[in-house]
């Protein structure tokens, strides 16, 4: 029998009893292993064939298998055909432990391809049935798929707190192993994802010890379990624990014929690839397992999860924020309030404590606000280092020290702060005072250097380094650099007229060029110059007051 179904044109005559069997020996045992294609190949077959009320159960039951071997391939919009399919056939059907698996699969198959909307309402209808059935095991693995799903929107808070609900149903009576393990695999991730490593690695280490490896579905677990245990050793900075590990995760993933299974093993080996040394090979496997993944999985935010993490420790902060920035998008697309509301509904959670719940969250979660400004932050570092290295190996010719621009922009920063503007607005000035000569690196040594007063031919040469600076900064994103280029072009216009370039005055130069230009000024005087000795703070600051306007 199982022969003949390796023939798709033999399909249609087989009896729906025999490919049914012959599905559940494939999927749940692989005897013998069948690739996705055949199952496939069987979910075409029975989209054919006409609905008979004497095998409707039976059709139903074969093509939920079909989408959980879609699922555990990675392929969930294959899986949903075949649910479209089920629902179909099962819609005049009264409510029934089928129905409730039928809402199992799909919520899953939604998780997969982000349909938070959808996924949120089939484990919740799976959870009513469940409950109006009586169905105890099925009560607790509908609140692990809820779980599931909270996790990968970032609601760890949920996911440790409907967790426990399913630990402590299991306490008062033992639940089935692969139900457990799956709930304490959410909890797990959850550590992993708010760096509780030590909390994690407890929850990961209890799934070892009950999930039996004799069935795909407990392998499955013990695979999924050993690779968040490789993560979150990492964390610890354990990398031989890691990689024990991940032998043991490889091994199971090998065994279990699961693609989700082996992609959740690749992005665990990657981030132990980069601990190691070998970053590019790091970087090559997650963005493989990015494209394997499909655009809107929970496997790609685990995908883009690491590259994240690989990017950012290694120095990139503009490949990191550009995946946390689409991790961001697919994340808040999801009301999770209405969400949270739905579990009081059903029982979940307590609303006396929903107001306490964001206060934790934040606490429990990835703040992809607080995240994005630190990874711009460090772009933005990343970028102005690059400018004052340029602007130091400038001022070095005539400043041995190679300080005046630093010193400027701590003049300026505490200026912007006497004058009463914002601390970040301030900072930004500070940025942009430390460039303010850095055109001066196309100024000849000769001009620069000359320690007699300049003839009016080299002093137009020097008053270009304004214009040649505000070039360099040009056609910047980043605030701090526009802001730097305004402050390299207006540094040396004078509030009455008469500075250089563009001979503006007043308000007409920017607030940010005037600042600097006083610390300019005032720093220049107190330090020695090739050209001039170094002034008393009392005649520098005289002579400041004396130039003001």
């Amino acid at each position: 029998m199982n022969n003949q179904l390796l023939n798709p044109m033999l399909l249609d005559e087989q009896p729906l009893p025999q490919v049914l069997s012959s599905l559940e020996q494939s999927h749940f045992h692989q005897q013998p292993a069948r690739d996705l294609n055949f199952f496939l190949d069987v979910r075409e077959s029975l989209m054919r064939r006409p609905v008979v009320d004497a095998e409707r159960e039976c059709m139903i039951r074969a093509l939920i298998v079909i989408a959980r071997a879609c699922f555990a391939a990675a392929t969930p919009r294959h899986g949903l055909i075949a649910m479209a399919r089920a629902e179909a056939v099962a819609a005049d059907l009264p409510d029934s432990d089928l129905k409730r698996q039928l809402c199992t699969v799909k919520g899953a198959l939604c998780i997969e391809l982000g349909d938070f909307s959808n996924a949120f309402e089939s484990h919740a209808r799976a959870l009513e049935l469940a409950r109006a059935l009586a169905n105890r095991e099925s009560v607790a693995r509908s609140i692990v798929n809820l779980a599931a799903l909270f996790v990968d929107y970032g609601a760890y808070w949920d996911t440790l707190k409907l967790g426990e609900i399913v630990l402590a149903m299991h306490r008062e009576q033992p639940l089935e192993s692969v139900t457990l393990a799956a709930a304490l695999n959410n909890m797990t991730e959850a550590c992993l994802a708010t760096q509780q490593a030590e909390r994690g690695i407890e929850y990961g280490s209890q799934v070892l010890l009950v999930s039996p490896t004799d069935e795909a579905p407990q392998r499955a677990q013990l695979c999924t379990a050993h690779a968040l245990l490789a993560r979150l050793h990492l964390l610890r900075g354990r990398v031989n624990a890691a990689e024990r590990e991940m032998a043991a995760a490889r091994t199971q993933a090998q065994s279990t014929g699961s693609s989700r299974a082996r992609l959740k093993v690749a992005i665990a080996s990657a981030l132990i690839d980069h601990e190691n040394g070998r970053l590019r090979q790091a970087v090559q496997s997650l963005k493989e397992s990015l494209v394997l993944a499909g655009a809107d999985s929970s496997l790609a935010k685990d995908a883009m999860s690491a590259l994240i993490t690989v990017y950012e420790k290694e120095g990139h902060p503009k490949l990191a924020l550009k995946y946390l920035q689409r991790l961001s998008a697919m994340t808040e697309r999801v009301n999770l309030d209405q969400a949270r509301e739905r579990l009081v509904v059903l029982g979940l959670a307590d609303r006396d404590n929903m107001e306490s719940a964001p206060t934790e969250a934040q606490t429990f979660s990835n703040d992809f606000r607080l995240q994005t400004a630190t990874l711009q932050k460090k772009l933005i570092d990343s970028q102005v280092e690059v400018l004052e290295r340029l602007a130091v190996a400038a001022e070095m010719r005539d400043d041995v020290t190679g300080m005046h621009c630093y010193r400027v922009g701590k003049w300026a920063n505490l200026i912007a702060l006497e004058m009463g503007l914002p601390t970040m607005e301030a900072d930004t000035i500070e940025i942009a005072a430390r460039l303010h000569d850095i055109g001066k690196v196309g100024v000849p040594d000769y001009i620069l250097l000359k320690p007699e007063k300049l003839t009016p031919a080299e002093f137009d040469l020097m008053k270009r380094h304004t214009v040649l600076g505000a070039r360099l900064l040009s056609r910047s994103k980043t605030p701090q650099i526009r802001m730097a280029e305004k402050v390299a072009l207006t540094h040396h216009e004078r509030w009455t007229g008469g500075g250089y370039p563009q001979g503006l005055t007043g308000e007409a130069i920017p607030l940010a060029g005037r600042i600097t230009s006083v610390a300019d000024v005032f720093d220049a005087l107190l330090h020695e110059r090739p050209y001039k000795h170094a002034w008393p703070v009392d005649e520098a600051t005289l002579m400041i007051q004396t130039l003001s306007g």
